[in-house]
């Protein structure tokens, strides 16, 4: 280094220029280059230190007013946020059980149905207002709800006319029907069905084809709440053996509820000429957990509401979901297509 000072002055010297400050600048540089030099050489890496960086701002899909949030501070110690009573949609259905329509039985309150009080479909369903839509309806269903409370909240904040189905496995499942009916929504219950399918486990509560106890065993899961407007199922086994099916239709006709099937068809025949309010919901949303992937099928529900009049989704409840339906729901009315309940469907298809 002292070789190198002494060349600098020299250089310096010739130019006829104060050597001082340039000797000051050109050791920094030159310590600097060298110690770069010598971390290349050595392979090692240093910290990288961002500072004063932008905050950027916008949205990563449509242009739209953002989803609500949910009021997770507001929860009680159930995991069920409580309901308040004053926010209420107009329409929607009653949060408190009909007397009328519940039996008491050792798999615990039962619905059915009653001369004057009708059915658990017509009484627990959302009011429409105004004239009935004839062409371009779509109808969502979000699934596998009342596991978890944060994203379960956030479920009942999406359009009210969205039918929301709660798992049969969720702690304090009537609790949350009765918030999701306070929200403006049409509530569903869950019915696990076996599948021999894969690694697919519907839980101990799935009911099987072979299944000697079956009605008992349907009752015990009618039993976790009441307020629901009918099930949702995938088939499971019952796809390949749909006259097993009968029976589980036959008990849900009876007792004045629906009947949604989830993915496919498979029980459309044996459900209908069992006389049971019957819909399918075979189009996944969000088989792909992609924003481009979703927007897609959103895309594909619109077509098929145009090209028949009424289309179904089937959403699960991962956040992506919710966020870009909401966005996505926001603009159906500027495109034509209107959000309907679940049950302005199920009339027009008994």
């Amino acid at each position: 280094m002292q070789r190198l000072k002494s060349m600098l002055k020299s250089v310096f010297a010739l130019l006829g220029k104060p050597a001082t400050p340039y000797l000051l600048v050109g050791a920094v540089l030159i310590g600097l280059s060298t110690a770069g030099v010598a971390i290349w050489l050595s392979g090692a890496s240093a910290p990288i230190t961002y500072t004063n960086l932008p905050n950027i701002t916008g949205e990563l899909i449509a242009d739209s007013a953002p989803p609500p949030q949910a009021q997770t501070e507001q929860r009680s110690s159930s995991g069920v946020p409580p309901i308040d009573r004053s926010t209420q949609p107009a329409g929607s259905p009653p949060i408190d059980i009909i007397p009328a329509l519940i039996e008491r039985s050792d798999f615990g309150l039962l619905p059915k149905t009653d001369p004057e009080a009708g059915t658990p479909l017509q009484r627990y369903s959302r009011q429409n207002e105004g004239s009935p839509v004839a062409n371009n309806r779509i109808a969502l269903i979000l699934t596998d709800l009342g596991m978890l409370p944060e994203i379960s909240e956030k479920a009942t904040l999406l359009p009210s006319e969205i039918a929301l189905a709660f798992s049969a496995y969720a702690p304090n499942t009537a609790e949350w029907l009765a918030y999701g009916r306070s929200k403006g929504h049409e509530v569903l219950l869950e019915l696990p069905l076996k599948s021999s399918a894969g690694t697919v486990d519907r839980g101990p509560l799935a009911l099987s084809a072979e299944d000697s106890n079956l009605i008992a065993n349907l009752r015990r899961i009618l039993g976790r709440a009441t307020g629901y407007i009918g099930l949702t199922a995938e088939a499971g086994d019952f796809a390949s053996q749909s006259s097993a099916f009968q029976p589980i239709a036959d008990e849900f006709r009876s007792r004045g509820l629906a009947f949604v099937e989830l993915g496919a068809r498979d029980l459309r025949d044996v459900s209908r000429n069992a006389g049971l309010p019957y819909l399918s919901a075979a189009l996944a949303v969000d088989t792909v957990l992609d924003p481009s992937a979703i927007e897609d099928e959103l895309g594909r529900l619109e077509q098929n509401a145009r090209a028949n009049g009424y289309a179904v989704g089937l959403l699960r409840p991962y956040p992506l979901t919710l966020d870009l339906v909401w966005r996505w729901s926001q603009g159906l009315e500027s495109r034509a297509l209107t959000l309907v309940t679940v049950s302005s469907l199920l009339q027009v298809n008994q």
